[in-house]
């Protein structure tokens, strides 16, 4: 009687666990990918100097769309890309390069023609992000 009890527990455990798994499968699957903070990019104030034709020169500020200097200098330029995967819509990242003018203390002035102000630039990664990977962006 004990015999034919057995595989039947083993059944219902093993079903149990499957069905566990499969409502968690996203969680888990989230916290295997490396997370991010995503946010844009704003405009700052850059000092600039015009020199008349008399030779005198005038202070400008300038208020241009920014990049932090901590992210331009160690080479973090990602932006978010939405995509598909097995038939699901996925983030991913995608490095980026980016033309770089006049500083101030914090931040580099954009000069790059065709930046598109609207993209979501990662800001910040719990693990090691790189191009074309999936991620998943924390709120």
């Amino acid at each position: 009687m004990k015999t034919k009890k057995i595989p039947a527990i083993i059944t219902v455990l093993f079903f149990s666990l499957m069905i566990f798994l499969t409502i968690l499968a996203r969680d888990i699957h989230n916290r295997m990918i490396p997370n991010v903070t995503v946010g844009r990019l704003t405009k700052e104030d850059f000092e600039l100097e015009r020199t008349l034709e008399d030779g005198t020169i005038i202070p400008i500020t300038k208020q241009c769309i920014a990049v932090p200097k901590h992210m331009y200098d160690n080479d973090f330029l990602y932006i978010i890309v939405p995509g598909e995967k097995n038939g699901d819509q996925r983030t991913f990242v995608r490095k980026i390069s980016l033309q770089v003018g006049a500083q101030n203390d914090k931040y580099y002035e954009i000069t790059d023609p065709f930046f598109d102000m609207s993209q979501s630039f990662i800001m910040e990664s719990n693990k090691e992000i790189q191009d074309g990977i999936e991620v998943y962006v924390r709120k």
